[in-house]
């Protein structure tokens, strides 16, 4: 999934970031138009909401919202 996204993004650079034991974070950037890519990995996780607490080391509402608070909408 990763891969398509990209792809199809045309993202160039790539941070990886360690977030706790289970979770792994995978910035890609500078994608055409600015755009990016935000992939997390959380091993032995399922279909579960992630949050601090669990162990996963992330708080998936402020992820969220920091990732959309970026995005520009406009009427064209």
């Amino acid at each position: 999934m990763l891969i398509g996204w990209t792809c199809t993004n045309q993202t160039k650079t790539e941070d990886v970031v360690k977030l706790s034991d289970k979770t792994t974070a995978q910035y890609c950037k500078d994608g055409v138009n600015g755009d990016k890519v935000w992939h997390y990995k959380i091993k032995q996780f399922g279909h579960r909401f992630p949050h601090k607490e669990n162990g996963t080391g992330i708080n998936s509402v402020k992820e969220i919202w920091r990732f959309f608070k970026k995005v520009n909408v406009s009427d064209e």
